[in-house]
């Protein structure tokens, strides 16, 4: 019982430290396999000017491998538009080249979540400026949608109520750690939750 108490009583003190000493070593060193070269199948060329359509065939697209960029992601506020990058798959690798797409969600235009998530210390950090009713825009190679921000909220990373993979409307949903501009191992995330404005429809059927 001792040995118990003690341990734990260590691991109080100590944990909050090596859990800052493991972020900011996550932090700086992510740069460091660069000499590691990885190719990856970027597929986003944003068009001069997009299709007005209400459609686009399924059959006409192409999907993103692992790792991806696939679109941007454009979040107008605080009188700035910030571009990130939107890639396929939410790894290490992934966050670190714009914000993660996660694979079990869906694409804009199939007509329920797109769950992103991206580092509040980078891509993300943009997210504290976020006001409801203002726009989001994804742009993808097939077309343009356009959200508005109807929603947010900082919960426990274990909330279950914090987002809904499969809405019957099209909902963006971009997600961070919070509190932002905090080093260490943070248990609440930042949701900004924006339903969708316009932009085509995916027909699976053609």
């Amino acid at each position: 019982a001792f040995f118990i108490i003690m341990n734990l009583f260590l691991y109080c003190i100590f944990s909050p430290f090596v859990g800052i000493t493991l972020s900011v070593w996550d932090m700086f060193s992510g740069d460091l396999g660069s000499d590691d070269i990885e190719t990856y199948n970027d597929i986003f060329v944003r068009p001069e000017v997009y299709e007005e359509t209400d459609t686009v065939k399924a059959s006409t697209i192409t999907y993103p491998t692992y790792g991806s960029i696939y679109g941007e992601i454009n979040i107008y506020t605080n009188n700035t538009a910030y571009t990130v990058p939107l890639v396929f798959g939410d790894n290490k690798p992934s966050l670190k080249r714009g914000a993660g797409h996660y694979i079990g969600s869906h694409f804009p235009g199939e007509g329920t979540t797109i769950l992103v998530s991206g580092h509040n210390n980078n891509y993300f950090n943009c997210l504290k400026y976020t006001q409801v009713g203002e726009i989001v825009e994804v742009n993808t190679n097939y077309g343009k949608y356009i959200y508005e921000i109807v929603d947010i909220a900082a919960k426990h990373n274990s909330d279950k109520t914090a987002f809904n993979l499969e809405e019957e409307t099209e909902t963006l949903v971009l997600y961070t750690c919070y509190p932002f501009d905090v080093v260490g191992f943070k248990v609440k995330r930042y949701f900004v939750t924006a339903k969708l404005l316009s932009g085509p429809q995916i027909d699976p059927y053609n």
